[in-house]
């Protein structure tokens, strides 16, 4: 699909300043035969002639037509790149054809290359922005992602299409970078062939017409750049992305079926949601991989081969391990717990995923509860590990609820929800009442239920030695 070139010359560019020029390796050489054709008398009188129906002084419009006639690659303004070709009736695409850059006419303006046409890294550049670009006021575009690499692809796209480079920096508020730059071409690009709008798109951003309206290779491109800024893999090779814009979500997820890939659409916190249904198995990794750019983070968690060396070299799975090496059976909100005190920022379903991928690879072992069989003290992480008690036993301790309340520093209401909890009383405070009642442990094996709290999984650990 082909871009009509004229449209990035705004009815609101009326002063000379404003104008867009265009040069070509054989542009002059066309419109010279033109203004030597039309040009019966003087210059001078044939630019007057056009200045009028340019509504522009009559030097402005001699001078391009001097530099026209004397120079073979001078800048041309389209306004009067179009008045010439209509004079002749040549058709305008054939006219861009020749047209090899763009710049504004003031003297500040930068040239870019002339894109003339969809293709594969404009799409991609496209996806980008719906994902992760802003248009604001004077031509200034943003973008911005936790990835530095997600941010170097999106300079490498501009310099492919545009040929100008583009500073990466880190963003000074938050863990992110960050790319900022003005240019009234390439905003122009975005908001009259792809329609994004000025200002804020987060509900209603969508696909541009002009790419649902192409082919297949070309919409996933536009899905690849929206998923290396927007989507997410997790170490189990789950595929994610949440926006707040349905059409957005709808055309990726539309995309991503037209390939044979199954995902699941959902709403999640506000956030319209898709996902790989499972971890990417080997068959589809292939398919999966070309909706993210090369050598990014999230291209090399698709890629990854399963080689277990790969995965240790992973530091929150290191952290993991290290944390782990010495208990035999611990809660997974106290090992979340544990791993954030050191600085590690993810959510806890993420976290899931990296005790997930332990699991796949035999480093842990996953129990929803346990037999208490003797596990001893200093190989059971007892901070956030429950016991279940038959009720007999658990009503004839905790009858005295007062007493264990003061006894325990904690609430009556505490104590009482112990005795009838479903979850079970955590394992610490359970050896400390064992201990005010003067029982024996060894009483209660074979009764007693290991749990974690709040019902979530137990971890047990096998012997493990690092690669």
């Amino acid at each position: 699909m082909k871009f009509d070139l004229f449209k990035l010359q705004q009815p609101k560019d009326k002063h000379p300043k404003t104008w867009i020029c265009v040069r070509g390796k054989n542009l002059n050489s066309i419109l010279r035969e033109i203004i030597n054709k039309k040009c019966k008398s003087s210059r001078l009188r044939f630019a007057k002639k056009i200045s009028n129906k340019l509504d522009v002084k009559h030097k402005t419009i001699y001078t391009n037509i001097s530099q026209i006639i004397c120079q073979d690659n001078s800048w041309i303004s389209i306004p009067l790149l179009k008045h010439l070709i209509d004079l002749e009736g040549i058709e305008k695409y054939k006219i861009y054809e020749q047209i090899d850059f763009l710049k504004g006419k003031a003297s500040l303006s930068k040239p870019i290359k002339a894109v003339k046409g969809l293709n594969e890294t404009f799409c991609k550049l496209a996806g980008s922005h719906a994902a992760d670009g802003h248009m604001g006021k004077r031509d200034r575009i943003t973008i911005i992602d936790h990835y530095k690499d997600a941010i170097n692809s999106y300079s490498e796209w501009i310099y492919e299409l545009f040929g100008i480079k583009l500073k990466v920096r880190k963003d000074k508020y938050r863990d992110a970078w960050i790319i900022e730059y003005k240019n009234k071409l390439i905003s122009r690009y975005l908001n009259i062939f792809f329609e994004f709008p000025i200002g804020r798109k987060t509900y209603t951003v969508s696909e541009p017409e002009i790419i649902k309206n192409s082919c297949q290779d070309f919409r996933r491109a536009f899905a690849l750049g929206a998923l290396t800024f927007e989507g997410s893999v997790d170490i189990r090779g789950i595929v994610k992305m949440g926006v707040k814009s349905k059409k957005f979500r709808d055309s990726v997820s539309g995309i991503i079926k037209n390939d044979n890939l199954k995902v699941v659409n959902g709403l999640s916190c506000g956030k319209y949601t898709l996902h790989s249904n499972r971890a990417i198995t080997q068959r589809d990794r292939e398919k999966w991989s070309k909706y993210f750019e090369k050598g990014t983070t999230k291209w090399k968690k698709i890629t990854l081969n399963g080689d277990l060396k790969s995965i240790y070299n992973n530091p929150v799975l290191t952290k993991i391990l290290n944390k782990i090496s010495n208990i035999k059976v611990f809660d997974a909100r106290w090992l979340y717990n544990e791993i954030t005190k050191e600085g590690v920022k993810m959510h806890f379903e993420h976290f899931r995923a990296y005790l997930d991928l332990s699991i796949k690879y035999n480093i842990i072992k996953k129990r929803k509860r346990l037999f208490f069989n003797g596990f001893s003290m200093e190989n059971i992480e007892k901070s956030n590990v429950s016991i279940l008690l038959p009720y007999d036993k658990a009503y004839r301790i905790f009858t005295d609820v007062n007493f264990l309340s003061s006894k325990l520093d904690v609430p009556k209401s505490t104590v009482y929800n112990w005795r009838v909890s479903y979850w079970g009383v955590p394992l610490t405070k359970f050896y400390q009442i064992l201990k005010i009642r003067k029982e024996n442990i060894h009483n209660w094996k074979g009764r007693l239920i290991l749990t974690g709290q709040w019902g979530s999984y137990l971890y047990i650990t096998d012997n493990f030695s690092y690669p």
